[in-house]
């Protein structure tokens, strides 16, 4: 069976007509919310690498809290079928998926080939905390700096 390689969680993925992916806001570990409750959009790209030839069935789910201890249930599913005709990974871009969040908790992404046996593929924190305003853009660490003078 096929696999997952790759996962990345971003706000926004875009595609250039070189078949090159734009993925705007990455997330590396937290999503940091102004306040709860929030409704957030997110999105998700991922890299399947198929085992051979044929259709492929790929089920995603993202999955959020739901009670007070954090349990995680799923909010959003989809299915996707890839139709592989040479063995090559396989882009795919789930855009602006909407989860709420009533308080700070986890998300998790979880992969399938069946609907009944999952994988998680990446989890997130969802947090409080201040958010940039928007046009501002913090230095990057270790970022080139330029002189005048």
């Amino acid at each position: 069976m096929g696999r997952i390689v790759n996962c990345v969680v971003c706000d926004e993925i875009r595609q250039e007509i070189t078949n090159k992916f734009i993925l705007i806001g990455v997330y590396v570990k937290d999503i940091v919310v102004p306040e709860f409750p929030t409704h957030t959009a997110i999105s998700i790209w991922l890299q399947y690498r198929p085992d051979r030839i044929g259709d492929h069935d790929i089920f995603v789910r993202v999955n959020g809290p739901t009670d007070e201890e954090g349990k995680l249930a799923p909010f959003v599913g989809m299915r996707a079928r890839a139709v592989v005709d040479k063995i090559e990974d396989v882009p795919l871009a789930l855009n602006k998926l909407i989860f709420k969040a009533d308080r700070p908790g986890e998300i998790s992404i979880d992969f399938s080939h069946d609907n009944e046996k999952w994988e998680e593929i990446s989890r997130l924190k969802v947090l409080h905390g201040a958010v940039a305003s928007v046009g501002f853009t913090p230095s990057l660490l270790g970022g080139a700096t330029s002189e005048t003078g």
